[in-house]
């Protein structure tokens, strides 16, 4: 436990080396969340300057055990990062867990899964067709005992996962054809009390019909994001009328962004009004004040039914002279 202890406080000196050295350190959750000290947070994102001759940032994330959670570079990262080239992604223990390649923050050639064991999951190759829009193909499926299930893009695919919220173990089949989803996809619970079939025509849904709790879906998008009844423009409409430049910040002259992630519920309530990035405190009290009074929301859904999704926004205070 102490050297644990001593290796954790070198890991944190040599983070605030990094800071007295020019460097950029932000402490985050897990959600995104950026938080301001290193015991609330759940990792540590350091960016370095660029090497000479590149434009490019380098991005190093660190677990708090000290292992590296994430190496790749950015072409900037504010507010958010803008991913180039080679992105590598690690678990807790120092297994490789996934390899990206960017190019302007878009995935492009192949991406690579990696399960616990190491044993290679999923390969995806990222390309254009013929009208230039980007396509998504899944060449190779695995189990963790290296059964291979998809090799250059055909084969039948069945997997066992837990739900989101880790209380239910769910199943999904279907076949991939040429790299793309094909046929009818079937997916449900070990209970039964929800399912889901879904129709594919070469990568392209087509329908689908659900069931949860012994409610019936039929549906023909298969997501659906959650949207303001007026459209988003009425929504940052709304806003502008109602916030309220408190006097300090006013005075002070401090104007910027606001960034707040929410969930819209099911019901299209809103819940769980938090800043993922601050711009001053008065000023994130009044836009958590006026996002949290917004009504007309449409609830997101996903496979026909209604589920909780978390929305991010970015609220403006400017003054004018």
């Amino acid at each position: 436990m102490k050297w644990i202890i001593v290796f954790a406080f070198l890991t944190i000196t040599s983070l605030s080396l990094y800071a007295q050295s020019g460097e950029n350190v932000f402490y985050l959750k897990d959600n995104g969340e950026f938080v301001t000290s290193v015991d609330s947070a759940d990792f540590i994102r350091v960016i370095e300057r660029a090497d000479s001759g590149s434009v490019n940032f380098k991005l190093v994330e660190y677990f708090k055990n000290g292992k590296v959670k994430t190496l790749g570079s950015v072409s900037s990262f504010y507010p958010f990062l803008i991913y180039e080239g080679s992105l590598v992604r690690y678990k807790m223990n120092g297994a490789k867990e996934a390899m990206f390649n960017y190019q302007n923050n878009q995935l492009v050639d192949k991406s690579y899964l990696f399960f616990e064991n190491g044993a290679l999951k999923k390969i995806t190759e990222y390309a254009l067709d013929d009208r230039r829009y980007k396509v998504e193909k899944t060449m190779y499926m695995a189990d963790s005992l290296g059964n291979v299930m998809v090799k250059d893009g055909n084969g039948h695919f069945k997997e066992f996962f837990k739900s989101p919220d880790q209380k239910e173990l769910l199943s999904l089949e279907g076949d991939y054809a040429a790299g793309f989803s094909d046929g009818v996809w079937f997916a449900t619970n070990v209970s039964g009390t929800y399912w889901y079939k879904e129709q594919f025509d070469k990568g392209k849904f087509v329908s689908g019909e659900s069931s949860k709790d012994g409610q019936n879906y039929k549906y023909t998008i298969q997501e659906e994001a959650p949207s303001y009844k007026k459209g988003i423009a009425a929504f940052f409409t709304y806003l502008k009328q109602n916030l309220k430049y408190p006097n300090a910040a006013w005075q002070a002259g401090i104007q910027g962004k606001v960034f707040l992630n929410f969930v819209v519920e099911k019901d299209g309530s809103i819940s769980d009004v938090k800043v993922a990035r601050s711009l001053n405190p008065d000023l994130d009290a009044e836009a958590i004040r006026v996002v949290q009074r917004s009504t007309g929301w449409i609830p997101g859904k996903q496979h026909g039914f209604p589920v909780r999704v978390k929305f991010n926004i970015p609220v403006t205070f400017s003054i004018s002279r």
